[in-house]
């Protein structure tokens, strides 16, 4: 009898396991907002991940908002990313744009400003439901990919905090 229940548990437990990380995963896809502790201070974010280390922020402190990128993939740049800033083309679809974004050491990120009534606002809130590339033009990093499924109502959370 103590085996079966030991065996019962240790059951219970992979299986536990299993969907934890099934959860942790499922999760990955979709936009969330929530408010992070930055050095900054607070800042809602809205952001979404896509697994082994990447994701992309779009956050407000104060009132300027600013969109991040973060992939295992910028362990790669040049002189480790000091002072460095690259040239990155973001698409949706047939609409594409270009933008200079900088590394942000204390972070690890790609950074660049977000004003509102910009252009990569735009892209980034008016095609919910296709999906965003990231590129880089002026080095060599892989492409990223991101769902912009429910990114309105997300980043529109984040528009209203920096109104507040």
């Amino acid at each position: 009898m103590l085996g079966r229940m030991s065996g019962l548990l240790i059951f219970l437990t992979i299986a536990g396991c299993w969907a934890t990380q099934a959860a942790a995963q499922s999760s990955c896809g979709t936009w969330e907002t929530a408010v992070w502790e930055t050095e900054g201070g607070e800042a809602m974010t809205a952001s979404i991940c896509t697994g082994e280390h990447t994701a992309l922020y779009i956050q407000c402190i104060g009132d300027i908002m600013d969109l991040q990128v973060d992939s295992a993939a910028l362990d790669t740049l040049p002189n480790g990313g000091l002072d460095y800033q690259g040239s990155y083309r973001f698409s949706v679809g047939s609409q594409s744009l270009e933008t200079t974004l900088s590394f942000q050491a204390m972070d690890g990120t790609l950074i660049v400003d977000l004003p509102a009534d910009g252009p990569l606002f735009k892209l980034l809130t008016q095609n919910d439901g296709a999906s965003l590339s990231v590129s880089s033009i002026s080095d060599d990093i892989p492409a990223l990919e991101f769902p912009l499924s429910g990114a309105t109502g997300a980043i529109a959370e984040v528009v209203d905090a920096c109104s507040d």
